[in-house]
């Protein structure tokens, strides 16, 4: 009887770390300008190659944003402010990964493929 229970911890401890597991990703990074400085409240969309689904965030204080929860594949992330160039990049997304995607933004008002 002391062996069951003593084995019982360890079974526990092992189930949760593979539930612990996503079967998801995350997308984030940091929006500059020219001179290094941050862009806080830049919009930033997030959308789906495969599915055509779109989802919007803006950067925080520091420039940083983060897509938490990303279904696998392939995405494109595209950065727009007021008085700058807007700018995209392509993301790949693969189960428990973190992409990171940085933008350094053009003063400007055209579109800029990365």
């Amino acid at each position: 009887m002391r062996r069951v229970l003593a084995i019982a911890p360890l079974a526990v401890v092992a189930v949760t770390g593979v539930l612990a597991q996503s079967s998801r990703g995350v997308i984030t990074g940091l929006v500059t300008d020219p001179s290094g400085a941050a862009v806080p409240q830049a919009e930033v969309t997030l959308r789906s190659t495969l599915q055509g689904t779109t989802t919007i965030i803006r950067t925080n204080g520091d420039g940083i944003y983060r897509f938490d929860g990303v279904n696998p594949g392939d995405y494109t992330v595209t950065v727009r402010a007021e008085n700058f160039n807007a700018s995209e990049a392509p993301a790949n997304v693969v189960v428990g990964a973190t992409v990171g995607r940085d933008f350094k933004l053009a003063v400007g008002y055209s579109t800029t493929v990365v």
